[in-house]
């Protein structure tokens, strides 16, 4: 045991030397969203990258809220989904708990001096175990719950931290060392001092996020001394599952229930800081939703200072679609008031920690209200470090404390700050929602990428694994600390897993994913010859891809691995009865052992990867798009079935003369770009092939040629909307038109020869440029745009690209889509510009860069690796009756040549709904045969009989 005294001696012994010296290509300052957003796209081309967080944790503000507003999905849930992946990567260099000190070097070489204050805690042997919160006997208000909760002095920062270890709190720790005592790995040091780091690179990014109001503007309305006073940040965790009152409000000081509360927008007297932009409104309409799905009879009454009524508040975002659906779902809600104000409302205390609003309405009557609680629902402004980092790289700040940006040569907003080879990310750039930070960041990498198209790129290699015809089959029970074997009797089970037939080894280990448990596990697959592996531990999500790179490094397909996840399917959702639990565990260990046996060799498919892109759809995002992957030096199919002066016209008439100017200049470059073949007046007709090898058809509307285009990646640039306005009226925009593209009409009214050629480079040298055949004829008449049919609709397109459609006609993103809200399900393809004219030109060119950052990963890699349970067609089985190809959700199988379903195993999601509808058993997905699935029932009731 370590007494007071002792430590203090040790502390005072100790002075911070530097450690280690790290070499990466680009330096992330900031481990929120953006940060990792960055980082992400960056490793994905190849790059090796540094996060630094001032903070224990990576995932910045958007980790503690409870919904990501205004779509209603976890908030923790999606950033650390996003966030998890770069702990497991080997190009980045997570330093959390880390500050900057010095800087020095130019552009191209930057030395970053950091000190990395002491956890406490190895972060690398922590397993999340929480042994040691269960013997600390200190207990101290939490500050995420705003100290409506207590925590221990070793803690996790939050749920979900990334990385997932818990540390110390210097400030409060005894150092009783009970801790060191009861952690079994030695992850927790007391005496461990701060370091000095430094870290060499070329790039800085800086994504440092944005704080809430300081709390001296938010006094003028009692906060924080009336205790009826709180911010929407506060009733963030109000609402929160894991917040103190498990999701159900009440009053944060009487624990009373809510009856009548009133949210306040900043108005006029707000501070020069502050942006004005939408996102308290938002937030609050977020919040809103969420207290009527717990507390449907809720008063609730909203005060805002701003001429704007809610609903211009509420679609004032990137995507204005889920506003305005949230705008709609409580539009006529009668326990809803939205009250305009004059002047900002006087707040005074009432009994029972109330609160009194004396306010002058728009007509200028005075009138008071009594609330249960005012949620001020306060802007955002520069983080507090925003200020010394700008001292510390000589960057220029304007008057409000912001970053100043550069701009591009054609006069776009561009992400670098005053000083080159710096840039800026994520809400470092003013206040954004989390689709916006992501978009944004994305940008930010696309710029990043376009400096460093040169760098040497490093990719991980895989071991080959080769079939094993052998059966010899290993067991591995895992205790989770307490987490599994603090409810499941494991000692039982290992016992009875010994008396199952086929074991031919048993481990029992407290920690199978610590290093001491991948250890364990790899020296018996080499000491026993095991050639099949049954885990029984925890989610297969969680876990599942560190136990595959350990079987493959010992030459174990990770085909051969079966786990049984007797953590949240037994511990967890079974905690207050451990003897059904224990049964339950039974029966999932016998049922994945009677499977495994036959579990299917996972062949590694691989494929080279093409070099161009297709674009679809001549929006100024898709144009943006192209610009940017062809000065990465990839070849571009720029398609649209009208011409350009019809397709972009809409945006002309939308737009300030600045912004016509600078679309005039994007237009013009794309135009010179010789990386670009633009073909007009084209219908798509089909696409085949898989990631990194599409084959798409074209159709010329007027004259019928086909042409057959192969491409690595593709980019959706059409509106939701894409009916053309007509614009004759307007002379300004109308010269503009006639002005950029009479360069590009008068090259359509020429034919291009040799159209009909298929491979890429081929059709960039015969096109060369040109448009192809005479559609666009007679598109300088704008009075004709207005009636011109379109073909490329996001209806049309989704079909052909097999994606899903949402109920306001935008192409659906992937899962956790606030996070991704330009990538489809389908790999490879991603969408821009769905907003059409309404969206602003600056958005619209952030988007195209950040579409082309997410497929340059892809275009840079030699090849294509696909490994995982696909499926398997029978030839002799199958009749054609074309059940798989109109149940598959992403478009995989065909009937080939021989009169036989096919399936490309390179598309194949392996998601198994085609083997489950084939009515002829012709098709069959790996590891969930038939005969797999039967065996599996069969070990399950002959076992049961027996008992």
């Amino acid at each position: 045991m370590i007494t007071n005294s002792s430590q203090a001696e040790i502390s005072l012994r100790i002075s911070p030397a530097l450690k280690a010296e790290f070499h990466v290509d680009v330096a992330i300052v900031g481990g929120g969203l953006a940060g990792g957003q960055v980082a992400f796209d960056l490793i994905q081309a190849g790059l090796r990258v540094a996060v630094i967080e001032k903070t224990p944790t990576l995932g910045g503000t958007a980790l503690r809220l409870d919904k990501g507003y205004p779509s209603d999905t976890c908030s923790m849930c999606m950033t650390w989904n996003k966030l998890l992946p770069l702990a497991e990567e080997k190009r980045v260099t997570i330093l959390t708990n880390t500050e900057i000190e010095q800087v020095s070097g130019k552009a191209g070489s930057f030395t970053l001096d950091l000190r990395q204050k002491p956890r406490y805690v190895d972060a690398s042997k922590c397993l999340a175990c929480g042994t040691c919160v269960a013997s600390c006997p200190v207990q101290v208000p939490d500050p995420v719950n705003f100290g409506l909760t207590l925590r221990r002095a070793i803690f996790k920062p939050v749920y979900g931290s990334v990385p997932n270890a818990f540390l110390i709190d210097p400030e409060v720790c005894t150092r009783c060392g009970h801790c060191v005592e009861t952690c079994f790995t030695g992850a927790i040091d007391l005496s461990q001092p701060a370091e000095t780091l430094r870290l060499r690179a070329s790039w800085v990014v800086l994504a440092t996020g944005l704080d809430s109001l300081p709390t001296a503007y938010l006094s003028a309305f009692g906060y924080p001394q009336y205790p009826g006073v709180i911010t929407s940040f506060e009733m963030e965790r109000l609402l929160s599952e894991k917040g103190p009152f498990k999701g159900i409000p009440v009053h944060p000081t009487t624990k009373t229930p809510l009856e009548h509360i009133a949210f306040l927008w900043p108005g006029s007297e707000a501070p020069a800081i502050l942006s004005r932009s939408p996102i308290p409104s938002l937030v609050t309409l977020g919040e809103i939703r969420s207290l009527r799905k717990v507390l449907p009879d809720l008063q609730v009454t909203i005060f805002s200072q701003r001429d704007t009524g809610l609903q211009e508040e509420a679609v004032a975002t990137l995507n204005p679609a889920p506003a305005t659906e949230l705008m709609a779902a409580l539009a006529n809600d009668p326990r809803l008031n939205y009250a305009p104000v004059a002047s900002p409302p006087i707040v005074l205390p009432a009994e029972d920690g109330r609160v009194i609003l004396s306010y002058r309405d728009q007509e200028g009557q005075e009138k008071k209200e009594e609330f249960d609680l005012l949620v001020l629902a306060t802007d955002l402004v520069p983080g507090e470090k925003t200020r010394e980092l700008a001292q510390l790289f000589g960057l220029e700040l304007s008057a409000d404390g912001r970053l100043i940006k550069a701009t591009t040569t054609l006069g776009l907003p561009s992400n670098e700050s005053s000083r080159s080879a710096v840039f800026l990310a994520g809400t470092a750039n003013g206040p954004q929602t989390m689709p916006q930070a992501t978009v944004d960041a994305s940008a930010t990498a696309a710029e990043l990428l376009l400096r460093l198209a040169k760098q040497n790129r490093s990719w991980e290699e895989q071991p080959e694994t080769a079939p094993r015809s052998e059966i010899r089959t290993g067991v591995f029970i895992c205790d989770c600390g307490s987490e599994i074997a603090g409810v499941v009797d494991t000692a039982v089970l290992a016992q009875y897993a010994t008396s199952l037939p086929g074991v031919d080894l048993l481990l029992h280990h407290r920690h199978l994913c610590s290093p001491e448990g991948i250890a364990a596990l790899q020296k018996s697959i080499r000491e026993a010859n095991l050639t099949r592996i049954v885990l029984a531990a925890c989610s297969p999500r969680a876990k599942g891809n560190l136990f595959r790179q350990a079987l493959r490094e010992e030459g174990i397909n990770p085909g051969y691995l079966e786990m049984a996840n007797i953590r949240e399917q037994c511990a967890y959702v079974h905690r207050d009865h451990p003897g059904a639990a224990l049964q339950k565990a039974r029966e999932m260990l016998r049922a994945s052992l009677a499977r495994v046996r036959d579990n299917d060799f996972w062949r590694k498919y691989t494929a080279p990867v093409e070099s161009a892109v297709l674009i679809v759809g001549l929006s100024p995002a898709a144009l943006s798009a192209a610009l940017t992957l062809a000065n990465l030096d990839h070849p571009i199919f720029l398609v649209d079935e009208v011409s350009p002066a019809e397709a972009l016209a809409p945006y002309f008439a939308n737009l300030s003369a600045a912004e016509k100017d600078q679309l005039q200049s994007l237009w013009q470059a794309v135009e010179k770009e010789k990386k670009v073949t633009l073909l007009s007046g084209y219908d798509l007709l089909k696409t085949l092939g898989h990631l990194g090898s599409y084959q798409t058809t074209l159709k010329h509307i007027r004259n019928g040629q086909e042409l057959k285009l192969v491409h690595a990646a593709t980019v959706l640039g059409v509106p939701v909307a894409p009916a053309l306005t007509p614009v004759a009226s307007d002379e300004e925009t109308k010269t503009h038109v006639e002005t950029t593209f009479r360069g590009a009409l008068a090259a359509a009214k020429a034919t291009a020869a040799n159209l009909g050629v298929a491979h890429r480079t081929d059709v960039n040298l015969a096109v060369a440029k040109a448009t192809a055949g005479s559609s666009t004829a007679g598109a300088d008449k704008t009075e004709a745009m207005a009636v011109t049919p379109r073909r490329l609709t996001p209806q049309r397109l989704a079909t052909l690209f097999h994606i899903g459609l949402t109920e306001d006609g935008t192409f659906r993103s992937v899962a956790f889509k606030r996070l991704l809200p330009l990538d489809t399900d389908i790999p490879g393809l991603v969408f821009v510009g769905t907003q059409g004219p309404k969206q602003r030109l600056a958005a619209a060119w952030k988007e195209g860069l950040a579409a082309a950052a997410r497929i340059y990963g892809l275009l840079v890699r030699p090849e294509v690796v696909r490994e995982g349970p696909v499926a398997v067609v029978d030839p002799g089985k199958c009749v054609a009756c074309l059940t798989c190809v109109r149940v598959c959700p992403f478009g995989v199988p065909v009937i080939g040549a021989a009169g036989a379903a096919e399936i490309d195993p390179l598309k194949c999601n392996g998601c198994g709904m085609c083997a489950s509808e084939c009515p002829g058993k012709a098709i069959q997905l790996q590891n969930y045969r038939d005969e797999q699935q039967q065996r599996r029932i069969a070990a399950l009731f002959a076992a049961a009989a027996g008992e």
